[in-house]
């Protein structure tokens, strides 16, 4: 319904203007009022509330632009029509300045009349459209945020709530496509040591993770770039969980997408969260009821330089016998975690764990795809990146993690890193 107000202090213009309205052939059906001066107007405009005024400038009481300017004053002003016989530019420019749409000169044709009514009337309706698609959008916001905040109250307590997770899909990517993955970090038995940091270390990581997580989790996994997705992360009886949740299937075969996720756990491990031990599991829609046990069980099977990822409950034999064909190798990864500061080379790693050099070289390159030095000097430099991160000297850095020729050190730094350590601050890059 349009509201209508016609303001003229002659009769038979509003009767001629009230005939316009009456022959317009249009959805709407319109509430006509009339005004036979300038204050009448504005006692009837505040009553009624117009959508469409046609106005007059000559009225008794006060003139039409006067009224113009009092309704242009208002938080939502009418579309305001001045049909009138002066044609000053002064009463036009000032007619344009309160927002009047259109100026017409009587005796104005009822074509002129109806053009100026239907260009107001399809203005209403895109301002009603626009209200109405900024509601839906207001609206569809508030759900999301909805859904969102249960998924996460629903990860703090150990479940994946699949529903939720449906109409988050729903509601923030319009498809019922979807597929997510879990991260589940452990803390290791050296963070825990100390109980009066432990809690703030685990708060400080796991923001860690979450940031990094949606800054390149991603791209490491091969999403386009756009793919719309969520990020967010809960803590479980100690452990940090972070869900991505994004549109669409995940189109890499198993053997590739474990690749990728390992790759972007290495890359969390060199970024300075050594101290977890991490494991991931990932999944579509039809199987997610599984993956958050998976990704805790993968975390389970894992260790510090060796994170794990199962995909299904039916991987869990195949990772647990990869675990024990794999447990010298393992061990020799925390060993090196134990004794990365001393002054030790491959033949005292294999010493004690009563291996020989070449066999032992021979595991470490089948396992994690380098030898003895380069895996001793991707632990020394990730640890001093810790350091680094509190404010500690390069210099200093270099010899608390083992380090004993700076010039190395830094060579070293600035191959893995592609920055100096000197420019390294608080795991930026300048």
């Amino acid at each position: 319904m349009i509201r209508v107000l016609i303001a003229d202090d002659e009769a038979l213009e509003r009767q001629a203007v009230r005939h316009i309205l009456g022959r317009l052939e249009l959805d709407e059906d319109f509430v006509v009022e009339e005004a036979s001066n300038g204050i009448e107007a504005l006692a009837r405009a505040e009553e009624s509330r117009p959508d469409i005024v046609l106005l007059d400038i000559r009225m008794p009481g006060i003139d039409g632009l006067q009224v113009a300017e009092a309704l242009a004053m208002r938080e939502h002003p009418p579309l305001m029509i001045m049909v009138t016989a002066y044609d000053q530019f002064g009463y036009a420019r000032t007619a344009l300045r309160y927002g009047v749409i259109d100026y017409l000169l009587k005796p104005a044709s009822s074509a002129e009349i109806e053009h100026s009514i239907r260009r107001a009337i399809e203005r209403i309706r895109r301002r009603k459209e626009e209200v109405r698609q900024s509601t839906i959008s207001s609206v569809a916001v508030d759900m999301t945020q909805m859904a969102y905040a249960a998924a996460a109250e629903s990860l703090s307590r150990g479940i994946l709530d699949v529903p939720v997770l449906e109409r988050l899909s729903l509601l923030a990517f319009q498809s019922e496509i979807w597929s997510c993955l879990v991260l589940a970090g452990v803390p290791s038995a050296s963070m825990l040591r100390d109980e009066e940091t432990a809690a703030a270390k685990l708060q400080s990581l796991r923001k860690f993770l979450a940031g990094f997580a949606r800054v390149h989790l991603g791209s490491d996994l091969g999403l386009a770039p756009g793919t719309a997705q969520f990020v967010w992360d809960a803590l479980l009886k100690g452990r940090i969980l972070v869900l991505l949740l994004w549109r669409g299937e995940w189109k890499a075969a198993t053997r590739e997408l474990s690749s990728r996720i390992k790759g972007f756990l290495s890359r969390c491990m060199e970024a300075g969260m050594s101290p977890l031990v991490l494991g991931a599991s990932i999944g579509e829609r039809h199987s997610a009821g599984q993956i958050l046990p998976c990704a805790l069980l993968a975390s389970s099977l894992a260790n510090p330089a060796r994170p794990v990822v199962v995909f299904r409950a039916d991987d869990v034999h195949a990772a647990q016998g990869m675990q024990k064909r794999s447990a010298r190798t393992s061990r020799s990864a925390v060993w090196l975690q134990d004794h990365f500061m001393e002054h030790i080379g491959l033949g005292d790693m294999a010493r004690a764990l009563n291996l020989s050099p070449s066999h032992l070289s021979r595991q470490l390159k089948s396992e994690f795809g380098m030898g003895f030095s380069d895996m001793l000097t991707r632990i020394r430099i990730a640890h001093a990146k810790s350091l680094l991160d509190e404010g500690i000297s390069a210099k200093e850095a270099a010899f608390l993690v083992g380090f004993r020729d700076q010039s190395y050190f830094t060579k070293a730094f600035l191959k893995i890193e592609g920055v100096l350590p000197s420019h390294y601050r608080s795991g930026k890059r300048k």
